[in-house]
């Protein structure tokens, strides 16, 4: 049970960049508080190709986690970094007189506690050396 619900979040990551990878190569909107102006082709390639590395990463380890412990252990560290320089990040940043709105201030709390969150449950569900 625990592998396959860890095996899902897995998938389920896979996905995510996946999407974002289309979504950046593209410049779509799939968010309410999607800031057109910050559309860059050049950057968010950059992004789509890095994001299109990831999902790949993140399918081969949902594959057979038992066999990618290590990159379990990349994932947790990396989804906690992430989400933690996230959340500074957007304390820092004045959103406001950037873009006149607090919603990327929104989004940008939303995508770090959802990191770090799913950091901790990928934690809590890898499989032990042992298994």
């Amino acid at each position: 049970m625990r592998e396959n619900f860890l095996k899902i979040l897995l998938l389920l990551g896979a996905a995510f960049y996946l999407v974002g990878a289309i979504v950046h190569y593209f410049g779509l909107t799939l968010f309410p508080w999607f800031d057109g102006t910050l559309y860059s082709p050049y950057h968010d390639s950059i992004i789509a190709m890095a994001s299109l590395a990831i999902s790949g990463f993140f399918f081969v380890t949902y594959l057979d986690p038992n066999k990618n412990l290590g990159n379990l252990r990349v994932i947790i560290i990396a989804a906690l970094i992430s989400g933690i320089l996230t959340i500074v990040m957007a304390y820092k940043t004045d959103f406001v007189s950037l873009y006149g709105s607090t919603l990327k201030n929104s989004q940008a709390w939303v995508e770090g506690v959802s990191l770090i969150i799913f950091s901790f449950l990928i934690f809590i569900l890898k499989p032990n050396k042992n298994s």
